[in-house]
């Protein structure tokens, strides 16, 4: 799901699994007054999906091209079944993942226009019951346009039941809510949640008076005639479905069960279905029957909701990632990625040039592929609309040598959402050391740095190890004078930082957190509530002076900072997410593990 913590996971994955794929190179664009040749947009873009697939072992893709009301173009690579040997098409259906939240974005901004939400009003004038503790005073209250922009500090997820046979009711899960903690003052930091958009399930049910997912089948998917697509695994969709793969050590068929989180996430469809919402938003909301929304609505989607924060790590709108496409020359581009059981998903397009690309797959191991599919077609639609897209420019090198006090300043540990990120000065270099790797800073602008392997006389940009274009690290610094880094991801055009680590300093750990160090056991009734997503084991202990906690899955697993905020209750540094532990148990992100006496002094 997008976004964004399976960046991370996938990142560290990368170092050893992935290895160096270029960027798309393009020949001249036509010049003006010649015809689009779509028949050569498309050669080049199955060049570079072929090639994917094969080195990303991607099981199955689908793609689809739009200009303007045109659908210029979809194919269907590889299996949406390699066992019974059905081809991927263009109506293959695949789970979108998080690109869930555009749809349940329109959704909110419609019933906006109709008068029944208010944006700056508390989500509390909708769902009264709703309630989430929080340990910052005067803090401002939770309203819908914060939940939408990711700018409401709900935490990011709640893994109990999020994939079951059985999942909870959006009621249940806003009702769960209400015995976790904010993670930060809303409106403060770009704090990407899942939970945060089933809350607003939460409101369309409640002011609709019907279920969630009627209510998207009936005033958002049938609307735009996306009559393929569903909120809900039936059985005919579930007929129509790719399998979806996942790679660990080997690529294996994962199975397939409900979403929890909704609005969040369970978004099923096609390339030609996606195509359609995508002509909408570029013709200004208009459908065939009138309007889906109106244009100065989309115009709102598509703005920055909280500029000039410095504690984004990302650009974002209402439902919408923001200029992560950085094309030159072109004004506006905007974008969501997805992530779910297998599934990968990207749907990006330019506003003004009319311009968009839908990319879906069901292989994790297509993460960066589809980025970097995506940014490729958006080169190839802008060339062939008699429009020169330019050429990024390279980033500017400079030494960094006998300038230590320049950078002093950033020396120390970051801590974020699932790894830490030691910056340090050594033999006349800018130094960092990621999950015990070290690598060199080189400066290329600015406070943004590239992670560089140095063997012998060469320089070795890590991004090559790791599948990536680009891999950068943005330092910081807070109006508080508080140092974060962003570490920064490069696929083709698109660049996005969807991690915040906040710098850390050591700090005398509470005896009674002494008596807290050990090995904590997922417990029996917290495994009935989850499928596949959770880590099985969470370790505490002290790591160079530092409460530090290691969580560990077949999925997910990281290593983060503690800051302790009472006797019983600890803060996780990068994400604000509240560890609770008493009586010989430890709560985790909405689940429960068990302090075991006989793993004390064994290692993982």
């Amino acid at each position: 799901m997008s976004n964004v913590s399976t960046l991370g996971r996938i990142l560290i994955l990368s170092l050893a699994a992935l290895s160096f794929i270029g960027c798309t190179t393009f020949s001249s664009p036509p010049q003006p007054g010649q015809e689009r040749d779509d028949g050569l947009v498309v050669k080049r873009l199955d060049r570079l999906i072929q090639k994917e697939m094969k080195k990303n072992s991607i099981k199955g893709l689908s793609v689809a091209l739009v200009d303007d009301q045109d659908l210029v173009w979809a194919e269907g690579y590889g299996f949406a079944d390699e066992k019974k040997g059905i081809r991927a098409t263009p109506r293959t259906l695949y789970r979108a993942g998080s690109i869930s939240k555009t749809m349940t974005a329109t959704a909110i901004m419609s019933l906006a226009e109709k008068g029944r939400i208010d944006l700056a009003a508390s989500i509390t004038t909708y769902l009264p019951e709703f309630s989430v503790k929080s340990r910052f005073e005067g803090s401002l209250p939770i309203t819908i346009k914060q939940i939408l922009s990711h700018h409401s500090g709900l935490p990011k997820d709640l893994l109990w039941d999020f994939e079951s046979e059985n999942p909870p009711s959006l009621g249940e899960i806003i009702d769960r809510l209400a015995t976790q903690y904010v993670c930060y003052p809303p409106e403060t930091r770009f704090q990407y949640s899942n939970i945060a958009y089933a809350a607003l399930g939460g409101v369309i049910e409640r002011l609709s008076a019907k279920p969630f997912e009627t209510f998207m089948e009936e005033e958002i998917l049938s609307p735009l005639e996306m009559n393929d697509s569903r909120f809900r695994l039936t059985p005919e969709i579930e007929e129509h479905l790719s399998k979806g793969y996942y790679k660990l050590k080997d690529i294996q068929e994962v199975d397939q069960t409900p979403i929890g989180c909704g609005p969040a996430a369970s978004l099923i469809s096609n390339v030609l279905d996606m195509s359609k919402f995508l002509r909408c938003l570029l013709a200004n909301g208009r459908i065939e029957n009138g309007h889906l929304l109106n244009g100065e609505t989309i115009k709102t989607m598509f703005e920055v909701a909280y500029p000039g924060n410095e504690l984004d790590s990302l650009k974002y709108g209402l439902g919408w990632m923001i200029d992560v496409f950085k094309l030159p020359n072109v004004e506006r581009s905007v974008c969501h990625g997805g992530d779910v059981q297998g599934f990968v998903g990207v749907i990006a397009f330019l506003p003004e040039e009319k311009l968009g690309v839908v990319t879906l797959a069901n292989t994790n191991t297509a993460m960066w592929s589809a980025w970097r599919i995506s940014s490729a077609a958006l080169n190839l639609l802008l060339e062939a609309k008699n429009r020169n897209p330019g050429k990024r420019e390279k980033d500017k090198e400079a030494s960094v040598a006998a300038e230590r006090e320049k950078y002093e300043e950033i020396f120390g540990r970051y801590a974020g959402p699932d790894r830490i990120v030691d910056v340090f000065w050594k033999g006349k270099k800018l130094k960092t050391k990621i999950e015990g790797i070290e690598a060199t800073l080189i400066p290329v602008g600015g406070t943004r740095f590239k992670v560089v392997k140095e063997i012998l006389f060469l320089k070795i940009d890590i991004a090559k190890f790791m599948g990536l274009d680009g891999f950068f690290i943005d330092f910081r610094k807070s109006r508080e004078g508080q140092w974060h880094a962003v570490p920064v991801f490069r696929i083709g055009d698109s660049e996005a930082g969807y991690m915040m680590f906040d710098k850390v300093l050591p700090s005398q750990v509470p005896d009674i957190f002494r008596t807290y160090l050990g090995t904590y056991l997922l417990s029996e009734e917290s495994r009935k509530h989850v499928v596949y997503l959770f880590p099985e084991r969470f370790q505490l202990k002290l790591a160079d002076d530092w409460l530090t906690g290691f969580y560990k899955g077949p999925i997910l697993s990281g290593k983060v900072v503690l800051k302790p905020a009472s006797d019983t209750q600890a803060v996780v540094c990068g994400s604000g997410d509240t560890v609770v532990i008493q009586d010989g148990k430890l709560s985790f992100m909405g689940l429960v593990y068990e302090k075991s006496e006989s793993l004390k002094r064994v290692g993982w």
